[in-house]
């Protein structure tokens, strides 16, 4: 069964500040209008003077037009939410984080702020997909990396695989320059490669065009089919599991979402002692034997990623 006006499809768009989240909104409403003019519903532009200060909530069938019949059947079938949020910084997120909007305690209209948010889950807001829009800059910024890493490590986990959109491709001069800041941003997603998409979001231009609606629709379509996955799921809400029972995120390794249980060194992969008795590596060949690792992080052996604390 697809979306319903009781059980809509939840879509929270997510990433950091100036990425572009609510024109890519826009972007995607535009799909469902017959005018050729780039819909800017939304108000959404590139400047200081517009920053999103609340959480908001988009619903497709209010932009529809319903003034010919096939308006009318797509108004009343396809029941899609997007949700847009403030943006994402190094340093903003640390109390009320990505968690407790997946887990739909984060009410719309919410205001700005960065209070643990101790509301009441409300079944109607939980998230079952997310598009994470990045800045083509960000990976130039190692702090915002670490952070978009670790809000997709929470996103794994709460069950959801995301959705990586890169924005602003026209801003890099050279198609070296380009493939070396997807591969960076790739790496720091632990996702796979057709996870993550390429494209410039509508900015001035006054009417549409094929190549730029394509992609639209190549995301949404992805998104949809791993939303409707998720939405058919039970509706229990669970939080991600403690550090004693951390597994790997990296989605093309052989132990993703296996329970990792000891510490492993960086260097050689080689399984140490358990982390209260942690004494180092304890290959003799291998230049970290006898220093004590970071018990903060575990390692897979299967990929050598961390497996990041909670």
């Amino acid at each position: 069964m697809g979306p319903t006006v009781d059980r809509p499809l939840n879509i929270l768009i997510w990433g950091p500040m100036g990425a572009g989240k609510t024109c890519f909104i826009n972007g995607l409403l535009g799909l469902f209008s017959s005018e050729l003019l780039v819909n800017r519903r939304l108000i959404a532009y590139r400047s200081s003077e517009h920053v999103t200060r609340s959480y908001s909530m988009n619903a497709l069938k209010d932009h529809i037009s319903q003034d010919t019949r096939l308006g009318e059947v797509l108004s009343q079938n396809l029941h899609l939410n997007f949700w847009d949020s403030w943006g994402l910084t190094a340093t903003n997120y640390q109390k009320l984080n990505v968690l407790q909007f997946l887990e739909g305690r984060v009410h719309p209209g919410t205001q700005f702020n960065d209070s643990s948010c101790n509301e009441p889950v409300l079944k109607e807001n939980v998230i079952h997909a997310v598009i994470l829009l990045i800045p083509i800059g960000s990976s130039q910024d190692p702090d915002l990396l670490q952070t978009l890493s670790l809000n997709i490590q929470t996103i794994l986990q709460f069950g959801i695989f995301p959705v990586v959109v890169i924005n602003f491709r026209n801003h890099v001069d050279s198609k070296e320059e380009l493939e070396k800041a997807f591969n960076q941003i790739l790496e720091a997603s632990h996702l796979n490669r057709p996870d993550l998409f390429l494209m410039d979001n509508y900015e001035h231009e006054e009417y549409r065009n094929m190549e730029t609606d394509l992609m639209y629709w190549r995301i949404l379509t992805k998104v949809f089919k791993t939303g409707m996955k998720n939405r058919t799921k039970p509706s229990s809400v669970t939080r991600p599991p403690s550090a004693s029972g951390r597994v790997c995120l990296t989605t093309t390794c052989n132990n993703f979402r296996v329970q990792i249980q000891f510490p492993f060194c960086p260097l050689c992969g080689k399984k140490t002692t358990t982390p209260s008795q942690n004494k180092g590596c304890t290959f003799s060949d291998c230049e970290m034997f006898g220093q004590p690792l970071d018990l903060n992080f575990l390692f897979c052996p299967g990929c050598g990623n961390a497996v990041g604390s909670q």
